[in-house]
């Protein structure tokens, strides 16, 4: 019964256009320390999209509907569509890399910050860079803004634009360094638009921060 109440009230919180629309106002204002300065009430408050989420799959993994052959011929279905998407996804990378290096110089704010906390803590930075950052990012700007944006170019823009400009919203020169993320930011939105997948943007953004990861120590 009480799963049942649960499975409901996550599903109508999914399907709800305002809930999702203020929640996505909420964390976007959380995220980037518009009204509370600190981290770590920003951090935990971020952590809720992250819960109930896992909740709802959990809640999908304990019903009498999914048996456990099932359960394995959906993960390895999973897997191979997520390597795929990381291939299709390499070129685009190279790509946008280049165009950074060529157009934009220097580092914007948010990238010194990441490149301060890697030195401080290099095990802290790759869990939260790899695994932390890309779940919270991809709900909050992935799948939220889709629950309430059903227009294809709309949708892509809006989400692209507003993920963009929450990692440059704190630096002196935004509309500069805002060109280092719209672009791969464009194709997230439109890989999630036309896979409707969450773990395909977050696998695709956490290979994304990988690579970043590996340059910075290998170079």
């Amino acid at each position: 019964m009480a799963t049942a109440i649960i499975f409901k009230f996550i599903e109508f919180m999914k399907k709800e256009k305002i809930w999702s629309f203020l929640a996505f106002i909420i964390y976007t204002c959380l995220i980037t320390s518009l009204f509370f300065p600190t981290i770590d009430i920003i951090f935990l408050i971020a952590l809720v999209p992250i819960l109930l989420f896992t909740l709802r799959i959990q809640i999908l993994v304990l019903s009498k509907d999914i048996n456990l052959n099932e359960i394995k011929c959906k993960i390895k279905a999973k897997i191979y569509k997520i390597f795929h998407e990381i291939l299709m996804y390499i070129p685009v990378h190279i790509i946008c890399n280049v165009f950074t290096n060529i157009f934009i110089s220097g580092n914007s704010q948010n990238q010194l910050e990441l490149l301060e906390d890697l030195e401080n803590s290099p095990i802290n930075f790759l869990i939260y860079a790899i695994i932390i950052a890309p779940i919270i990012e991809e709900i909050l700007f992935r799948l939220l803004p889709y629950q309430f944006i059903k227009n294809k170019y709309l949708y892509i823009g809006i989400s692209a634009f507003i993920f963009a400009l929450c990692h440059v919203i704190n630096d002196t020169n935004a509309f500069y360094y805002i060109w280092a993320y719209i672009f791969e930011s464009l194709y997230f939105s439109y890989r999630f638009f036309k896979t409707k997948d969450i773990f395909v943007t977050i696998s695709l953004h956490s290979f994304c921060n990988l690579v970043v990861f590996l340059l910075i120590v290998l170079l």
